[in-house]
């Protein structure tokens, strides 16, 4: 059990010794003895001129020692310490503080402190500089130190002055206000909080110094505050030095927000074959609610092809956008002309109208025209041959009216009784050509006719024979219109 306790003070004095360290400075390190020591420099204020030393004694050798501390006196200080001669045990330390402190007899010193600075306040005001040489010895080897106090004005506290500007705020007139420290005796880390009516909107932490003591501070205000008036509050936060305690300054103001109406546009175009589209990003940066309005132009037939996804209200020009914006609010509009559906109507508009020209325009009468029993004579051609002409009423409700003309070249002739069915009723015969003339009344949807006869070729012209096209005049609803039947080439061989 004891040989535990041995242990864990063994590591609790290893690990004290490694700490330490780290934070203090050693003196005469690896001979009989050392002394460990923070800092050889103290402060102190004109209000009580007094300064402790704290230094660590420690003996390195593995047998006891006696050290000897000797103080050298200085004018107007009391310097004491609780033992000049202490004895330590083998590999032991100890701390050995020295207390320093003015007395009666202490006088302000006019000196000159270094080659560049001259000290000559008194009381108050004072500041000064002393040395206090100390020497410790444990018989054989010596070490010595210099302890230096600075002696400088009263001591008064820190203090932090916050100025708030009472000028109208809005969002593009922030908020100005200053803080300047006092009495700072070093760096000075500060939280600056900043409320409006108890609410806090903002919290940063800023370090003052003594060149740096006075500082400016602005705080935009967010479009989402309400015109009016706001209890301003500026507190500014710190923890006292060597201490837990938190220093707490604020300054407050009645401060009037006012009303700031601001709405940026930015604005893209595209446009193809199809459609042309603008789109509109619209933010209110101001700090109440608005309504952004924009003209669109168009002329009524432009206007058929208008969409966008906008409120608007239409006019005897075209259309006025309404967009409502809330405070700080973005929106993207989109408005343009679809051209597209213009397309697609003129497609379907082009493809009626080629039907309805394509029906209306289109032949009635369905024909079938067959040439047959073709004889052929070697070198003397074509010599004789049938036709049969079949035609049906396929569309019109009635045709009043129908003549159909069949055209041959003048040497064809046609073979006594060879008609079918009907004769013509009338024959041309012209130099080089005949016609056969059918005519028909009352000729009804669906009604049909056959017509038949022989052709011969008696004077021996050889080749082939071609037929110009047939023609069909047809009268309907008291007007006349003319179809052509194309008819096939008999080949002579």
């Amino acid at each position: 059990m004891m040989s535990y306790k041995r242990a864990s003070l063994i590591i609790l004095l290893f690990f004290s010794l490694f700490s330490l360290s780290f934070a203090m400075d050693f003196y005469n390190a690896g001979s009989d003895f050392s002394v460990g020591v923070n800092s050889l420099k103290g402060l102190t204020y004109t209000d009580n001129i007094e300064s402790n030393l704290t230094f660590v004694l420690m003996n390195t050798r593995d047998y006891s020692k006696t050290f000897t501390i000797n103080l050298t006196p200085v004018s107007g200080w009391d310097i004491k310490i609780a033992q000049n001669k202490i004895t330590l045990g083998p590999r032991e330390k100890k701390n050995i503080t020295i207390f320093f402190k003015a007395n009666d007899k202490f006088a302000y010193s006019t000196s000159i402190v270094s080659s560049d600075v001259i000290k000559i306040s008194q009381d108050d005001n004072y500041k000064g500089y002393f040395k206090f040489p100390i020497f410790i010895s444990d018989g054989g080897e010596n070490i010595t130190m210099n302890y230096q106090v600075e002696v400088d004005a009263k001591n008064e506290p820190e203090n932090y002055f916050i100025g708030i500007s009472t000028e109208p705020l809005s969002p593009i007139h922030p908020l100005k206000y200053n803080i300047n420290a006092k009495n700072l005796k070093g760096n000075d880390t500060v939280d600056v909080i900043l409320y409006f009516d108890s609410k806090k909107v903002f919290e940063n932490n800023y370090v003052f110094t003594k060149k740096n003591h006075f500082q400016f501070f602005s705080y935009k205000i967010p479009t989402n505050f309400t015109p009016g008036k706001y209890l301003v509050k500026v507190v500014v936060r710190t923890k006292a030095q060597n201490s837990n305690k938190i220093n707490e300054w604020e300054q407050t103001a009645m401060l009037n927000v006012v009303k700031y109406d601001k709405v940026i546009v930015s604005s893209k175009e595209k446009k193809n074959f199809f459609k042309d589209s603008y789109l509109l990003d619209i933010k209110n940066e101001g700090n109440m609610n608005s309504i952004f309005q924009k003209q669109v132009n168009f002329n009524f037939l432009k206007g058929l092809f208008f969409s966008t996804n906008g409120n608007y209200l239409s006019n005897k020009d075209g259309v006025l956008l309404k967009i409502n914006l809330k405070r700080g609010e973005e929106k993207k509009i989109e408005f343009g002309y679809n051209y597209a559906i213009l397309y697609i109507i003129l497609l379907l508009l082009t493809i009626f109208i080629v039907w309805y020209y394509i029906r209306k325009n289109s032949n009635p009468i369905s024909t079938d025209v067959k040439f047959y029993d073709i004889k052929r004579v070697e070198n003397e051609g074509v010599k004789k041959f049938k036709v049969r002409i079949g035609f049906e009423n396929v569309k019109e409700s009635e045709i009043s009216e129908l003549k159909l003309i069949f055209k041959m070249p003048s040497y064809l002739n046609i073979k006594e009784d060879s008609f079918l069915l009907s004769e013509p009723n009338q024959v041309l015969k012209g130099r080089t050509q005949y016609k056969l003339i059918w005519k028909f009344k009352r000729f009804e949807k669906s009604d049909s006719r056959i017509l038949g006869f022989t052709l011969e070729n008696n004077r021996g012209i050889l080749g082939d024979i071609k037929l110009e096209d047939m023609e069909l005049e047809l009268k309907v609803g008291g007007k006349i219109k003319r179809y052509f039947k194309s008819l096939p080439i008999i080949k002579g061989q």
